[in-house]
């Protein structure tokens, strides 16, 4: 019931979708070829948020970390883009959705 009522009003925020979910009962895909695209600094932020490598550890170490939580809580936004090379826009995306 507790989450029901947080997803209610996460969406009040400017969510496009949200979803709890027992992370047990679910198989997650860590891909290092999406790291190399963080360490090639494709989006300019390497090294300088917490959140991205190389802050935020070894692929390994943030593995161990995701699958150790019992829950999870996804969140979606959703912004227009020019078309799919629009990098602007996803990165004018990206910054309403950390900030929202």
């Amino acid at each position: 019931m507790l989450n029901k009522k947080i997803l209610e009003n996460i969406k009040k925020l400017g969510i496009s979708a949200a979803v709890y979910f027992d992370v047990a009962e679910h198989e997650f895909k860590f891909d290092a070829r999406f790291r190399q695209l963080c360490e090639a600094n494709t989006c300019g932020l390497y090294g300088r948020n917490y959140m991205c490598p190389p802050s935020i550890g070894e692929l390994d170490a943030c593995k161990g970390e995701i699958l150790s939580y019992k829950q999870a809580l996804v969140v979606e936004t959703i912004h227009e883009l020019e078309d799919s090379f629009d990098f602007e826009g996803m990165m004018d995306g990206g910054k309403v959705h950390d900030a929202t």
